[in-house]
Parts: C-alpha cells; structure tokens; sequence
C-alpha cells in the first residue's frame, strides 16, 4: 500500500470517528443570556464626522461613572494631524 493510500485512510478513519463523537452529544452554548449585562456595564457606541477646525464631543459619562474606550478608528480623506 502506497503512503498516500495509507494517509488517505488514516485521514478517512479520523474524520469518521470524529464525526461520531460530535454527533453523540448535544451542542450547548454559553452563556445562555447576554454576554454583557447593560444593567452595571453599558455597551455604547458613537460615530460621526468632524470638520476642520472644529470641536465636538462625542460621548459623555455621568460625573459618578468613569468611561472606558475600548476602540478608536480614525480615517482622514487627506491628513490626519
């Protein structure tokens, strides 16, 4: 038997032995509700454009709560400075 023979049935035997093992059991995910809850941890998002020379304030926190950025994307149709 040729060596590609040979891995063509280990590959096969694998593939089928795997397939029964997932196929057994039932799938589950978690977790089952919401992965952030927005009681305690609200998630916002915020976009818009801005225009040369100008200011604008794009998100605030209330003065008792601190605000976490996670992500920024800047994008410049010239230069961004």
């Amino acid at each position: 038997m040729s060596a590609e023979r040979t891995h063509l049935f280990l590959i096969t035997g694998l593939a089928l032995g795997l397939g029964y093992t997932m196929a057994s059991s039932s799938a589950t995910g978690y977790p089952a509700g919401a992965a952030v809850s927005a009681g305690s941890n609200p998630v916002v998002s915020a976009g818009g454009s801005v225009i040369h020379g100008t200011e604008v304030v794009v998100l605030t926190a209330p003065s008792d709560q601190a605000l976490v950025l996670t992500d920024v994307l800047l994008a410049s149709y010239t230069d961004i400075d």
